[in-house]
């Protein structure tokens, strides 16, 4: 109950139902509040803060987004074995021979580790958190337990991988952005994004990337009411946009 109440007080409700999120390929919005510096350009969103206003015009989606290398320091971190993601236990090498099985080509070997984690865990919001072990007797977590199992198993299969964490669109109450985590993976030398927790090896575009990693001290403040979100237009797969909001003239 106690992540379930911290998920409702991190909801920021938006005035219109937006439809089924993994439909929607781009999403134009503005969000004022604090702190909205810490929203950043992303492999997967272009965030252009206007001083006068002082709201952020925010493009989500994969055309939108930047190409982002990969530094030497970034991929050795994102190969690391530490305590949350201990890569080389026996239990980890048997699930990524598992869900690689033949695949040898790079992208093919990421689509079978999202594919495997999206049904390898049973969606559930738990109160404690849970180590990678955990995880694999339970089979069971939310977002932060698909990412942590992901980002393991990558990192055991030599795929640079990190937590990412953010929001989400959902209507499961009300129209609405939650608190959510995911993960970037190194493909070609850049940063891409993939959605373990919902089998997306390209992440639909309601994804709105806070940070990197789990959310800081400072970073926390926007996820417990900080931050209102204008949803302007959105994309469809079929290439319809619709206007939601019209733009609000800087003053």
């Amino acid at each position: 109950e106690a992540k379930l109440d911290l998920f409702e007080s991190s909801l920021i409700r938006v005035g219109q139902r937006l439809g089924d999120p993994s439909e929607i390929r781009a999403m134009e919005l503005e969000i004022t509040g604090d702190s909205i510096d810490l929203i950043t350009d992303s492999p997967d969103q272009d965030a252009e803060y206007d001083a006068d206003s002082g709201r952020l015009l925010l493009k989500v989606g994969a055309e939108h987004g930047k190409r982002i290398p990969v530094t030497p320091e970034e991929r050795a971190k994102s190969l690391e074995e530490t305590s949350a993601y201990p890569t080389s236990d026996p239990q980890i090498i048997a699930l990524v021979k598992r869900a690689i099985g033949s695949a040898t080509r790079p992208k093919a070997r990421i689509k079978r580790l999202v594919e495997f984690v999206d049904q390898f865990i049973i969606d559930d919001i738990g109160n404690e958190p849970l180590t990678v072990n955990d995880i694999i007797d339970t089979q069971r977590g939310d977002c932060t337990e698909h990412s942590q199992l992901f980002v393991t198993m990558a990192r055991a299969a030599g795929i640079p991988a990190r937590e990412v964490s953010g929001f989400i669109y959902g209507e499961a109450v009300d129209a609405s952005f939650g608190g959510h985590a995911w993960c970037e993976i190194e493909v070609d030398g850049y940063w891409h994004s993939v959605d373990p927790t919902w089998g997306e090896t390209m992440i639909n575009a309601t994804h709105i990337r806070i940070s990197g990693d789990r959310p800081s001290t400072g970073e926390m403040d926007l996820y417990l009411g900080g931050l209102e979100f204008r949803v302007l237009s959105i994309r469809g797969r079929n290439g319809e946009v619709r206007q939601l909001e019209p733009r609000r003239r800087a003053r």
